[in-house]
């Protein structure tokens, strides 16, 4: 039980090297990414969604949204309905970042799981999605 704990970990590391690595390349945290990832996949979102989507504090969101809005990759709005609600998407040069990118990443993924069978990779998200709910 320990050895495939130690292994979740390293993984879990080696696959944020990873990405970290590629990200590195466009000055992209793999946090500002993550955001980038949920508006270019899902659109208009608000904050506490996206918080929602990338497993962060809507809190914490509001650093990540200053960055990618000083970048230029995203824009903030007001809700109308609800002045407590911001509402975040994607800009015109965040979008032509994540379509330079987003073709690339996923193929970096599909690298990492070439060597994995379907059954395996069902076998092990079905496993972790069992350990995730005893954490809560």
């Amino acid at each position: 039980m320990n050895e495939v704990f130690v292994s979740i970990l390293k993984t879990s590391k080696a696959i944020q090297d990873f990405l970290k690595q590629f990200l590195r390349e466009f000055s992209l945290t793999t946090t500002e990414f993550a955001v980038l990832e949920v508006l270019y996949e899902h659109g208009k979102q608000t904050v506490h969604e996206i918080a929602g989507n990338v497993y962060l504090a809507a809190g914490s969101m509001t650093y990540v949204i200053d960055k990618l809005v000083e970048k230029g990759y995203v824009m903030r709005s007001d809700c109308k309905e609800d002045r407590r609600v911001v509402h975040v998407e994607m800009a015109a040069e965040g979008q032509r970042l994540m379509n330079e990118i987003y073709p690339s990443y996923k193929k970096a993924i599909k690298v990492l799981f070439e060597e994995v069978t379907e059954s395996e990779m069902n076998s092990t998200a079905s496993a972790l999605a069992k350990i995730e709910f005893k954490t809560k």
